[in-house]
């Protein structure tokens, strides 16, 4: 019995081998680098180089939003023209309670 298990062993120990070989010389080896293709230092200059270029159109528009955000930032929330608009607000929804209350 157990020489039947070292057969079974060294038969698919064979098979691994041949197997592989068969895959070495199919192609599956590291293949040849591209010389024609960007190494990964030209690829972050190249990025580097377009981020320069959009920096002047981010900073235009960054103006504007910081303009915008200056204006929500600064915004009163006890002001008089709130207080007003609130008031007005009261005023039309108590006139409007009131017609309902009328209406028979």
């Amino acid at each position: 019995m157990k020489l039947d298990h070292w057969k079974i062993i060294a038969g698919l120990l064979v098979v691994i081998l041949v197997l592989s070989c068969i895959l070495w010389y199919r192609g599956l080896r590291q293949p040849t680098p591209n010389p024609d293709a960007p190494s990964f230092a030209d690829t972050i200059r190249k990025s580097q180089r377009r981020a320069d270029q959009l920096a002047d159109t981010t900073a235009k528009r960054n103006k504007d939003y910081e303009a915008k955000d200056q204006n929500y930032n600064n915004w009163d929330p006890a002001s008089p023209a709130r207080d007003s608009l609130g008031a007005r607000i009261w005023r039309d929804a108590q006139a409007k309670d009131s017609l309902r209350k009328r209406a028979p």
